[in-house]
């Protein structure tokens, strides 16, 4: 016996409801940049995000942790040695992943 080919993508969908209007701002964040800023370091971020973190078991939606819109930066520690590759479920826009 062969192996079956898989199965094709599936169709997209049609979204089942007209989403909501973006939430407007409840206030700004003035950050100054210089020419180049590492985006990575915990003092830009701590900038950017106006000071907010949460922390929870498993990476939570955008949506979830009150951002409609922009970057969600999700970081853990994996252990040393493990290697092989990274997998990802429930990935709807884009990911960059860093490895240090």
């Amino acid at each position: 016996g062969g192996r079956c080919p898989p199965p094709p993508p599936a169709e997209p969908q049609p979204l089942r409801e007209e989403p909501p209007p973006p939430r407007r701002l409840s206030s700004t964040v003035e950050v100054e940049l210089p020419e180049a800023v590492r985006l990575m370091e915990a003092e830009t971020l701590a900038a950017l995000s106006g000071g907010g973190r949460c922390c929870d078991e498993l990476p939570l939606p955008m949506e979830e942790v009150g951002c409609d819109y922009g970057i969600v930066v999700y970081e853990t520690e994996l252990p040393a040695g493990g290697g092989g590759p990274l997998q990802v479920s429930r990935l709807r826009d884009r990911l960059l992943a860093f490895v240090d």
